[in-house]
């Protein structure tokens, strides 16, 4: 039998979402925990076999070997993490392990307990990130996306451009950015382009810039009127994994106030000393009422996160009627993220697509650092260190790709946010905007090659 490439455990959304974007390009095995999920499977070019992952005649049989690619997806942390101790007892493979359960995370990261990070290599808790991606966004007045890199030295800030901004018109060679901001991509019409000094903004164009953190904050308060002033007051709708996790990471300093309504009242109970500071309400976050009662028109801002789409939209929608600043939306079908920017709500996110997103990575361009997705999976942010071999030469001599733009430059204590005169020099990390078309151009551009060490 011919080499595994990769080998995907389980049978669920995630399983498939992989295999169907790795089996165009990669050899795929996917060992499917009953013969009831193999239909889903059959339309994609990939071999199947049933059985449970953690088995030594089932690994044995997808040939599992030094240098493949393992990844547990089952729906059971427990089931995942055994696979995982298995494939690396047969293989020196790359094991990536997905997990739902806070303890598991513990223990990966805690230094008295050595097992699972020998042989877990990546560990995906789509809850966890989603709720600190939320919590960024949450504190970042008028922000549709926030990310920060290398501990605060880079920032990432997305806004939706108004007609009256003095931004739109003028290109962007023109336009009266700050130093140390870049535009480095604009969404128009559901499109993403990363544009160049001849582009120009219109109204309504989500935009996002790459800089420093001081430039990024004189950007939002002169083009975005985003107030100084400090987040005092999110609700969360639906106390489920990711609610909790949220109400921890946002009570972690003194600021903000949070609220959580949970339809269960026995989860109500269960959770009291799980949401650190925050106060829990039994009801149902689409009452009207109990929304009065408690207050919620005062917050700066809401988290619908009550479970299905569906509920999320109302309480969204709700919470827009309210005046509430803005509005974050936990989305699980793809196609609802569309839907419900058509009709307002400022932020929708999916846990699962940005855990995809950032294994297809890894796994597809491992000599590029994954640092975030963008979009839903329209562009990334990689990070490459430049190789000792390059020409250091200016960005502007360099033949960029198409839907490529760098948007900073660490070199050493110096952080750099480039222009078409600053140089790339060997030794430097850059941090990339890439359109997902064209991140395969990245590492050739800056003289990576695919089976350099």
């Amino acid at each position: 039998m011919d080499r595994v490439a990769v080998v995907i455990a389980g049978g669920g959304d995630i399983a498939y979402l992989l295999a169907s974007s790795l089996a165009r390009e990669e050899d795929v095995f996917v060992i499917l925990p009953t013969e009831a999920a193999r239909d889903r499977f059959e339309n994609l070019d990939l071999q199947i076999t049933v059985g449970p992952a953690a088995s030594r005649s089932v690994l044995q049989h997808v040939g599992l070997s030094d240098g493949d690619t393992f990844v547990a997806c089952a729906d059971s942390d427990e089931r995942n993490i055994i696979a995982c101790l298995a494939a690396r007892g047969r293989a020196q493979c790359a094991t990536y392990c997905f997990i739902t359960q806070d303890e598991h995370h513990e223990s990966f990261n805690d230094p008295e307990q050595t097992t699972l990070e020998e042989v877990i290599d990546h560990l995906i808790w789509p809850q966890w990130s989603l709720a600190r991606e939320i919590g960024r966004i949450v504190l970042e007045p008028r922000a549709l996306d926030v990310e920060s890199f290398h501990r605060g030295r880079i920032w990432l800030v997305e806004y939706r451009l108004e007609a009256d901004s003095p931004l739109c018109g003028p290109t962007l060679a023109e336009a009266p950015l700050p130093s140390n901001a870049l535009v480095v991509s604009r969404v128009r019409d559901g499109k993403l382009i990363v544009p160049r000094g001849l582009d120009r903004l219109e109204a309504g164009d989500k935009v996002l810039f790459m800089g420093r953190r001081t430039p990024l904050r004189q950007v939002a308060k002169r083009f975005f009127a985003a107030p100084e002033t400090v987040v005092r007051s999110v609700t969360i709708v639906g106390a489920g994994r990711t609610g909790r996790l949220l109400a921890r990471e946002l009570t972690s300093g003194l600021w903000p106030e949070v609220k959580i309504i949970e339809a269960s009242r026995r989860r109500c109970e269960d959770i009291a000393d799980q949401v650190g500071r925050a106060i829990v309400f039994h009801g149902d976050g689409t009452d009207l009422r109990l929304l009065e009662e408690i207050g919620v028109a005062r917050s700066d801002a809401l988290v619908a996160m009550a479970g299905d789409d569906q509920t999320n939209l109302l309480c969204s929608l709700i919470a827009k009627q309210l005046g509430i600043p803005k509005v974050v939306t936990g989305v699980s079908n793809d196609t609802s993220s569309a839907l419900f920017e058509r009709v307002g709500i400022d932020v929708t996110l999916n846990a699962r697509s940005a855990a995809i997103a950032e294994v297809l990575h890894q796994i597809q361009a491992p000599r590029l650092e994954y640092r975030a997705t963008l979009e839903d999976g329209l562009a990334e942010v990689v990070e490459v260190v430049v190789p000792e071999d390059f020409n250091a030469r200016r960005l502007k001599e360099m033949d960029m790709p198409n839907g490529v733009i760098v948007g900073g430059v660490l070199r050493q204590f110096n952080t750099i946010v480039p222009g078409g005169e600053d140089e790339v020099r060997p030794g430097d990390r850059l941090l990339i905007v890439t359109t997902a078309e064209s991140s395969g151009l990245v590492g050739p551009t800056f003289g990576l090659t695919p089976g350099a060490a």
